[in-house]
């Protein structure tokens, strides 16, 4: 088991290696020889038979949804196929979900800008404190294992006879990685704390009743399972007691996604019924988020319709979290969703501006999310599908708009994507005030993070999640791609300080694409 080398510490570290584990250092990049004897340990291993685990994203995920993959342990797996030092290499895809993160006072720390604490004997004392609480069900799946070797076959490589240039290995890389993630993204099991997360931030109201809590779960549970995504046993487990009641349900049209997705808000007698049955599964996630102060609780009757639930407005990054464990299952819906909204004008629209408008965020969110093909291959077959779903209306010349009373399903579509765009919208506005001269990365993201709160007490981000700084630097990352924003280094005692400025592209540039994406957040507004 690949350990990062902070879990080296007394006692612990004698005990992890005994089952196990092995240190290694987060980077490689100023040490070539520790590179070099990493790469031989791996393939020693992997000649000797050994079975190996390590984390291809190379860290905790702070945010719920999967990060880009790191390539290093990767790219020694990699190599001892190639290089003929083993005949094949399975790779399994496994995916770990939590009904509830122990870490979570941590990560929203983090996520707040501050820094990450190292593991020291002092944690693991106040960690105990854990067991008198509870967290729920711990869920793993697998994948089907992937043959390194039918893969490079299919890449036209011969394992054995080496790389044939850098080019080679960095594509071959990046599509195993891809294809691993793509594993774990399907393997990964949908849990109930994630859809009562969504249900609670798919909307611009102060709360939502229990009654549309439970409406809009049994909606998204009825179009999960159209798209034949896997459901934590906390879920398919009451559905399985109603299984009767569920075959006595009025048959949907063609294969259903359509229909399910015009009920997204909830307001179909699918939705209700598939509420009704997961009402003591919504309860217990309830009860589970209140205990933790992440909503509170109010209530003025009797009835489910008589209680209100309202996300606490600081603690949002929390239920952000367990919602982006099901958002890469609505992230094309929601990218056509906020494409839809941002280009409705009183005019019908145009599908060229809005297969345009959804190309273009569709790469603005492509290090967020791992899509299985391009966005210009699955635009036709999903706008089909909202046409069916009676989100977007035809017109004889070629057109369509948006038939009133839609815009509640869209809205929540939306929700899925839209606290990432405003967290993008507030680096490139960030970006704008630093002027001629860069700032230092430390500065700048406590910029961004003030900013942001800034923003949001003011109205004009609706999403207290969307201040993160995971999303900040995701969104760097892009800026820096696209030539918005530039880095470079200056010595700082024995480390090297990044700072940021403005990129090639020029203050206008940004000035555009902060209008663009502007527009973009139309629907946090509906």
């Amino acid at each position: 088991i690949a350990a990062g080398v902070n879990l080296n510490f007394w006692p612990m570290g004698v005990f992890f290696r005994h089952t196990g584990a092995f240190f290694i250092r987060r980077s490689s990049r100023q040490d070539p020889a520790y590179g070099r004897a990493l790469r031989a340990y791996v393939q020693r291993l992997m000649k000797d038979g050994h079975t190996l685990e390590f984390f291809i994203e190379g860290g905790r995920s702070r945010t719920g949804k999967l990060l880009r993959p790191r390539y290093g342990l990767l790219g020694h797996v990699v190599d001892a196929v190639v290089m003929g030092h083993v005949h094949d290499a399975a790779l399994c895809p496994t995916a770990i979900g939590y009904e509830l993160i122990v870490e979570g006072q941590s990560y929203a720390k983090e996520l707040s800008g501050g820094s990450k604490e190292a593991e020291n004997v002092g944690q693991l004392v106040n960690a105990a404190m854990v067991l008198r609480e509870r967290f729920g069900r711990v869920h793993v799946s697998f994948a089907e294992p992937l043959s390194l070797r039918a893969l490079l076959l299919a890449r036209g490589i011969n394992p054995g006879d080496g790389w044939r240039s850098a080019d080679e290995r960095r594509d071959v890389l990046r599509r195993v990685g891809y294809r691993v993630l793509g594993g774990i993204n399907g393997a990964a099991h949908v849990t109930a704390s994630s859809v009562v997360a969504f249900a609670l931030l798919s909307t611009t109201a102060r709360g939502l009743t229990v009654e549309a809590i439970e409406r809009r779960v049994g909606a998204l549970i009825d179009y999960l399972l159209r798209r034949d995504v896997s459901l934590a046993s906390g879920l398919l487990t009451p559905l399985s007691v109603h299984r009767l009641r569920l075959s006595r349900l009025a048959p949907l049209p063609g294969d259903g996604r359509g229909a399910t997705l015009q009920a997204l808000a909830g307001e179909s007698e699918r939705a209700r019924a598939f509420g009704s049955m997961l009402s003591a599964t919504v309860g217990e996630v309830l009860t589970l988020f209140a205990e933790r102060h992440h909503v509170t609780r109010e209530r003025f009757g009797a009835g489910n319709d008589d209680e209100v639930i309202t996300a606490t407005p600081e603690r949002r990054v929390f239920l952000d979290y367990y919602k982006n464990t099901v958002v890469h299952a609505l992230a094309r819906e929601a990218i056509l969703a906020v494409a839809l909204v941002s280009r409705d004008q009183a005019d019908a629209l145009n599908r060229d501006q809005v297969e345009e408008e959804a190309r273009f965020l569709s790469g603005l969110l492509r290090n967020e999310f791992v899509f299985e093909d391009r966005f210009d291959a699955a635009f036709p077959p999903l706008l089909d599908s909202f046409v069916g779903a009676g989100l977007v209306r035809t017109h004889d010349d070629g057109r369509f708009d948006l038939p009133g009373g839609v815009h509640l399903a869209l809205r929540v579509l939306s929700s899925a994507i839209l606290p990432i765009i405003e967290g993008y919208l507030i680096t490139a506005r960030g970006l704008l005030l630093v002027g001629p001269i860069p700032e230092a990365h430390a500065e700048f993201s406590k910029r961004l993070q003030s900013l942001g709160r800034r923003l949001w007490h003011t109205g004009q981000v609706a999403h207290a999640e969307s201040i993160s700084s995971v999303v900040f630097d995701t969104a760097l990352g892009w800026l820096e791609e696209e030539g918005f924003a530039r880095t470079e280094s200056r010595p700082a005692g024995r480390r090297q300080v990044k700072l940021w400025g403005v990129g090639r592209r020029g203050p206008d540039g940004l000035v555009a694409l902060i209008g663009r994406l502007s527009d973009a957040t139309r629907a946090a507004r509906l």
